[in-house]
């Protein structure tokens, strides 16, 4: 045989071998995430997710939030007195939420950050996040199941109801 020939055919099982090592290795490293997300969602539908512990202040407060923030820089900026004593919130944390005194959540309000950017086009869509900031004002009442949307402001003692989407700014 032609010892290029030969050259040609260890290149190329080499090749192959390192190809299916990364494989392997990337088999592993998917096994562990989704070993890892199941274990994380667990945890919070137990509200045993670790981030809940990050949000208790020197100040006596009633909060069950659970805090979502891969990409967050801080975490959310939370007044005194606030309560949302029922079932679990969920704070979405991809750009700052300010939470201002005596405001009050009831059960699994959504507080969302971030947002995919619908103005992509095909697969580029699912990978680009736009991230806006959230504020509440303060003594506002946010309903049972309300789901307030990136960019939202809400002024002082506004009252959002069960349920609602806010999608705008809310005035005073």
């Amino acid at each position: 045989m032609n010892i290029f020939l030969i050259g040609i055919i260890i290149v190329f099982v080499a090749t192959c071998g390192m190809l299916l090592y990364g494989l392997i290795q990337l088999n592993k490293k998917i096994r562990w995430l989704r070993v890892q997300y199941h274990e994380l969602l667990e945890r919070m539908q137990k509200n045993e997710h670790p981030d809940v512990v990050a949000l208790e202040t020197d100040r006596p407060q009633d909060i069950r939030f659970n805090v979502i923030y891969p990409f967050a820089s801080e975490l959310p900026q939370i007044g005194a007195r606030v309560k949302a004593p029922g079932l679990p919130s969920l704070i979405d944390c991809h750009a700052r939420v300010t939470i201002k005194d005596d405001a009050f959540f009831g059960h699994e309000v959504k507080i969302l950050t971030g947002s995919h950017d619908y103005t992509q086009k095909g697969i580029e869509r699912q990978n680009a996040i736009v991230s806006k900031e959230v504020t509440i004002g303060k003594g506002v009442w946010v309903g049972s199941f309300a789901t307030i949307l990136p960019g939202v402001s809400i002024g002082d003692h506004a009252v959002i109801g069960a349920g609602s989407v806010v999608t705008k700014d809310v005035p005073e």
